[in-house]
C-alpha cells in the first residue's frame, strides 16, 4: 500500500520543493522507512472508502497523501508548526504539493487537547509526540539551555529526549479515546520504541501498553486501541 505509492512519486520535484536528507531516505526504493507502515496498514484490512480518517503529527504530509491516492474519502491530518522550525514554509511548500491541508495540533503531557469530530481511525505513526524536549537540560560554557539535538563529531546529529511516563500515556489514551467513533480504532506507534530497551526501567509503562493489542517491530514497535 504504501510502498507503491512512494514509487508514484516524483522524487526529484519532491526535493526541488523542499530539500531535506531525510526526505532522500524515505523517498528511496528499497529503503526500509516505511516497513512498520505497511504491517500496520495491512493488518487494519482498510475496505470502507468512506471511513474518516485523522493523521496526527503528519510531518512530510505522506500518509493523509497516500490515503487520497488510495481513494478514501475523509482524511485529515495535524501538525505542529513551533516544533518545524525555520524549515516551515517549504514543508508548507510540500503540503500544497501533496494536496493536503494539516490543522495546528499542540500536545503535551497531561494537558486535556481538542479535535474537532470524532473519527474511525486515528494514526500516530513514527511519531515522536511523546519526546518530552523541554525537559532536557543542557549545561554547555557555563550556560544552561534545552538544546536537545547536535552534531557530534561524526557529523551526524545526536538527538535527545525524555520520554512519557504511564500516567502521561493513560492521560493521552483517555483524551484521545474520547475522539473515536463507538467502533473506532487509534494506531499509537511512538518512535522510537524505547520501552522494551530497559524493561525493568519502564515495567508501569510496558504494563499499560500491554493492555491494548501491542505488535512487537523491535524499535518501530506500537499498540492499537479500540472504543469498543
Amino acid at each position: 500500500m504504501i510502498h507503491n505509492y512512494i514509487k508514484t512519486l516524483d522524487k526529484e520535484k519532491i526535493l526541488n520543493i523542499y530539500k531535506n536528507k531525510y526526505i532522500e531516505y524515505i523517498l528511496e526504493t528499497n529503503t526500509d522507512y516505511w516497513d512498520s507502515h505497511e504491517v500496520i496498514f495491512n493488518k487494519l484490512t482498510l475496505d470502507n472508502k468512506d471511513i474518516k480518517i485523522l493523521d496526527v503529527g503528519t510531518w512530510f504530509g505522506f500518509i493523509p497523501a497516500m490515503l487520497n491516492y488510495h481513494g478514501f474519502k475523509h482524511v485529515t491530518c495535524t501538525d505542529c508548526n513551533d516544533q518545524t522550525g525555520p524549515e516551515i514554509n517549504e514543508l508548507k511548500n510540500l503540503w500544497n504539493f501533496l494536496n493536503i491541508s494539516p490543522f495546528e495540533l499542540k500536545i503535551n503531557p497531561l494537558e486535556k487537547f481538542t479535535l474537532p469530530e470524532t473519527y474511525d481511525l486515528i494514526l500516530l505513526t513514527k511519531s515522536n509526540v511523546y519526546w518530552k524536549c523541554d525537559d532536557v537540560v543542557c549545561f554547555h560554557e557555563n550556560e544552561l539551555h534545552t538544546q536537545w539535538q547536535v552534531i557530534g563529531k561524526d557529523n551526524k546529529p545526536w538527538t535527545f529526549f525524555v520520554v512519557w511516563n504511564s500516567n502521561e500515556w493513560k492521560f493521552f489514551i483517555d483524551n484521545l479515546k474520547k475522539y473515536l467513533t463507538p467502533t473506532g480504532v487509534a494506531v499509537i506507534q511512538p518512535s522510537p520504541f524505547v520501552y522494551n530497551w530497559k524493561p525493568d526501567r519502564y515495567k508501569k509503562e510496558l504494563s499499560l501498553i500491554d493492555q491494548f493489542d501491542f505488535t512487537d517491530l523491535g524499535m518501530d514497535s506500537y499498540f492499537t486501541i479500540k472504543n469498543a
